[in-house]
Formats: C-alpha cells, sequence, structure tokens
C-alpha cells in the first residue's frame, strides 16, 4: 500500500534512525516500487505453499528464488541509481 502511494506521488522515503532518511525519485523510485511488489510476491508465495496441500514444493522454491533475485536487483539498481543519478528520469 505505502509503495503504490509512493509511486503514484513520485517519490519513496525510507526512514532511518538519525531523522534524516532516504527519497528516491524519478526512475530510482520506480525500481524500488517494483523491488517492493517482488519481495511481496515472494512473502505471499511462502504463506501459499504452506496451505497448498499439493505436493508441489519445487515449483514454489523456484518462484521464492526468482522473485528473491529480482527483488534484491530492483531495490540495489534503484539504490545505486539514486546515488550515482540523482533524480535520473528515464520514464
Amino acid at each position: 500500500m505505502y509503495g503504490a502511494f509512493a509511486w503514484y506521488r513520485g517519490e519513496v522515503y525510507i526512514p532511518d534512525r538519525s531523522g534524516d532518511g532516504i527519497r528516491f525519485t524519478g526512475t530510482a523510485c520506480t525500481l524500488i516500487y517494483f523491488g517492493l511488489i517482488a519481495g511481496a510476491a515472494n512473502c505471499i508465495s511462502v504463506v501459499v505453499d504452506h496451505y497448498d496441500k499439493r505436493n508441489n514444493e519445487a515449483n514454489y522454491q523456484k518462484f521464492a528464488m526468482v522473485t528473491r533475485t529480482v527483488s534484491i536487483a530492483l531495490l540495489a539498481l534503484g539504490t545505486v541509481g539514486s546515488i550515482l543519478y540523482d533524480g535520473l528520469q528515464l520514464w
């Protein structure tokens, strides 16, 4: 919910202990948003796998590995892109 609102607004704010926080805008905001979506899909797949009675653990493990990798990659790209190219707008 927060990710959708932040993406609509065009700025993702992640607070830290000192109170300044990190703001992602532009393309970095989009990458962070889709990274959060992939992470949420990963978490949901674990719950669905727990309640699924069929014997398809391998499929859920593959899906979890892909979504985890995509999530980490998008979050890292958004962070590095925000640091290197502050305010870059590709789309």
